[in-house]
């Protein structure tokens, strides 16, 4: 893959014995693609410890910071279930360096996060609870190789949401926000999910991302689960048969669902194999992406990034990457700079016809550290706008100057004929043509 050591949450949780330099060297070759701040130093985090010991913790209002629960048993972590809605756990070991390395920031972390109604943190001894270390991923009673360890338990959800992230507060923080923003709606109208889709499209550049599951509320915390660990950034929603029928998608099924109506919606059914947890989980990590063309850089935040870069390779989608490097935030209004909002348009046009074939994505040049992204993939300033097609396993062919249409196919085509890949989507690639999301009711 071709940026694989990325975090998209801000940080990377390193191995034990291994040394920094390496991801160093990593650093000064590959671009950047954080949330667009520079690196923080030592002295960043001195500032940012201070910043926690003022009163109120950064919460609203002032008054007593609350702390994070110290569980003792697995008695004790069920009763905290049941009292609290939504409970992130922290597995730990006193023997473990890491652990200790961790605690101070999860604490912190609990004044921001444990005000009433918000989300409730704890930590837990490893040893002292031995099954939820276990179900949060722990090989074995007394083993410190995969510590600490996350979960995130939602009332009415009988497994945790699994935190894989760093240690920071930050990374926890985004990752709680994140989780935060999927709380799923119940679907009342087509009328409804047409109001959602146009409410998440303030939120994501106009893309308006809405996956839909529509299941019989037994099978609702299945998926609610699924999309929850899918680190896809969309909002959810939910109905049950008679929405299907209004929407005209079969039933139960999962669709994505977005505001661009010449594309069909994508869909997941169970026609050839049950909807579990892991097939939604792979849908959407892959299918949860912008149409068309996918926006990357510090002014997205990249949040897509892990979809793009990581993601897709760990659900087993090859598709190729067909990346457009242009100029358009700190140049003048130029020739040059109309070039690449000609290539940009073009990107947009060519996307649909290799839709499950190819995903597209344009990467403002100046919005990364230019020497990176111009030494890793290859490109000159002065060759702006340049597309790159990647495949899996890291060979590239570039396409430089000005973009036309034809020529952007014409390179695909090669790539797909050189390596002997199929020009037609998956057989699993299946779609839903777009419905007029007016309900019967409303005629």
């Amino acid at each position: 893959m071709v940026i694989a050591d990325a975090d998209s949450e801000g940080t990377t949780k390193t191995g034990r014995g291994k040394r920094r330099t390496k991801s160093a060297d990593r650093d000064r070759r590959k671009p950047n693609r954080g949330n667009g701040k520079r690196k923080r130093s030592k002295r960043d985090t001195k500032k940012d410890t201070e910043k926690d010991t003022k009163k109120g913790g950064g919460r609203k209002g002032g008054g007593e910071k609350p702390a994070a629960l110290e569980v003792e048993g697995e008695t004790q972590l069920s009763e905290a279930k049941q009292m609290h809605a939504r409970l992130m756990v922290m597995v730990y070991a006193d023997m473990d360096p890491n652990s200790h390395m961790a605690l101070p920031r999860f604490r912190r972390l609990a004044q921001e996060w444990g005000a009433p109604g918000n989300v409730t943190l704890a930590t837990a001894e490893a040893q002292a609870v031995p099954e939820t270390s276990e179900l949060l991923g722990l090989d074995y009673v007394g083993s410190i190789e995969k510590l600490p360890l996350y979960g995130l338990f939602l009332r009415g959800i009988e497994r945790p949401v699994l935190y894989r992230g760093g240690w920071s507060r930050q990374s926890i923080g985004a990752w709680l926000h994140h989780q935060a923003d999927l709380q799923p709606t119940a679907l009342r109208s087509p009328q409804h999910l047409d109001e959602l889709i146009a409410h998440r499209a303030t939120k994501d550049n106009g893309y308006g991302l809405v996956t839909v599951g529509l299941f019989d509320p037994e099978h609702m915390p299945t998926f609610e689960l699924a999309v929850r660990s899918a680190r896809a950034y969309m909002s959810v929603a939910t109905g049950g048969e008679r929405m299907a029928n209004l929407l005209g998608a079969p039933f139960p099924c999962v669709l994505v669902a977005w505001k661009d109506t010449e594309m069909p919606w994508a869909l997941l059914t169970d026609t050839a194999e049950a909807l579990t947890q892991e097939r939604i989980v792979s849908f959407v990590a892959t299918r949860a992406l912008p149409p068309r063309v996918v926006p990357l850089g510090y002014t997205y935040h990249d949040r897509f990034a892990d979809q793009v870069f990581k993601s897709r390779a760990k659900r087993g989608d090859d598709r190729l990457l067909v990346m457009l490097f242009h100029r358009l935030k700190k140049q003048p209004k130029t020739e040059v700079n109309r070039e690449s909002a000609v290539a940009i348009q073009v990107m947009r046009e060519i996307a649909p016809s290799f839709a499950g074939v190819a995903l597209f994505a344009t990467h403002d040049f100046f919005d990364n550290d230019p020497t990176s992204v111009e030494e890793y993939y290859e490109i000159k300033e002065s060759r702006l706008p340049t597309v790159v097609v990647l495949l899996e396993g890291g060979a590239s062919w570039h396409l430089q100057g000005p973009v036309k249409r034809r020529s952007v196919e014409n390179l695909i085509e090669r790539v797909l004929s050189e390596n002997k890949l199929s020009r037609e989507p998956p057989a699993d690639w299946q779609i839903l043509s777009r419905p007029s999301l007016t309900s019967r009711d409303e005629l």
